[in-house]
């Protein structure tokens, strides 16, 4: 007899019960079947586990011994397979996915829930920043994810385009460009820019890639901790600003909103390269598969 884990729960079950028939019930077995392979077991082992009677059932000194060993055996392979389901979800535990600041709670939300359904062992947290900040939060492993402007000249990040949104440009009120309907790239090759001072902003960016296809280099008037979302040097004269349209969602005193033609930016998922862990993957995952309809809403 070839003794199969099978073998050893029914033992540890009759060990426990100290009782053929409750064990025979607690396995969902016949009790004669139960019977015939613990003696098959013995055999098998050439040991004698049980001292039987009519009154009562005993585990011999050898039966005590083995039963040790058995239950360590059984708890070792539901661990093991218990790992097994967990690679094949995606791998288990914390993960903090960041997300720029304009992304909306119906998104956050719906990735919530798809990773749930995908694995629910992974504990996600989500932390709303800037896009900036969250950048450098990956590089310097404070964050696992995120979902971002990325730069696309840093190292050792990996990144998965999610989306293209929509730029426009703040310009002051008395711009001679303001009364427009919309502007091309190149005809703000002549002003001053005003930028996130953040390092990886400042070269390889999506926006210095954009103005030199556009056959300019940014002129940088002032740079900000972050993006500006309320405009004050826009609306003060200090120069333009030009971001995501999800940025610019709110009219501002003194600020004229522009949509800039044919020009998109990169929405990113990110992660570092050197991470190639299953259970930041199936995150990736249920960001691709909730971003897929939401994120063009935002």
């Amino acid at each position: 007899m070839n003794v199969e884990i099978r073998h050893l729960r029914q033992f540890l079950a009759v060990a426990e019960e100290l009782h053929f028939s409750r064990a025979a019930d607690r396995l969902h077995l016949a009790q004669p079947a139960l019977s015939a392979n613990i003696r098959k077991l013995e055999e098998s082992l050439q040991l004698r586990l049980f001292a039987r009677s009519t009154r009562q059932v005993e585990l011999t000194n050898e039966g005590q011994a083995f039963a040790e060993h058995a239950r360590i055996a059984v708890e070792s392979y539901d661990r093991a397979l218990e790992a097994a389901t967990h690679l094949r979800r995606g791998g288990t535990g914390p993960v903090t996915l960041g997300v720029y600041s304009a992304v909306s709670t119906e998104v956050k939300r719906a990735i919530v829930n798809r990773l749930r359904e995908i694995n629910p062992d992974i504990e996600l947290t989500i932390v709303a920043e800037s896009s900036s900040k969250l950048v450098e939060a990956v590089l310097e492993r404070r964050i696992d994810a995120a979902l971002c402007v990325a730069p696309t000249g840093a190292a050792n990040l990996h990144r998965l385009l999610i989306t293209n949104e929509a730029m426009v440009v703040a310009l002051p009120e008395d711009h001679p460009l303001a009364g427009r309907s919309s502007v091309g790239l190149s005809e703000l090759a002549e002003e001053a820019w005003i930028l996130p001072s953040n390092r990886a902003f400042r070269e390889g960016s999506a926006l210095h890639r954009l103005s030199a296809q556009a056959g300019f280099t940014i002129r940088v008037a002032e740079e900000v901790s972050d993006f500006d979302e309320h405009f004050t040097g826009v609306a003060a004269g200090h120069g333009i600003e030009v971001v995501p349209e999800s940025f610019a969602g709110r009219l501002r005193e003194g600020v004229v909103i522009l949509p800039i033609d044919n020009v998109v930016l990169p929405i990113y998922l990110i992660g570092r390269s050197d991470d190639s862990s299953p259970t930041l993957s199936t995150v990736f995952d249920a960001v691709v598969d909730a971003t897929e309809d939401t994120l063009i809403q935002i």
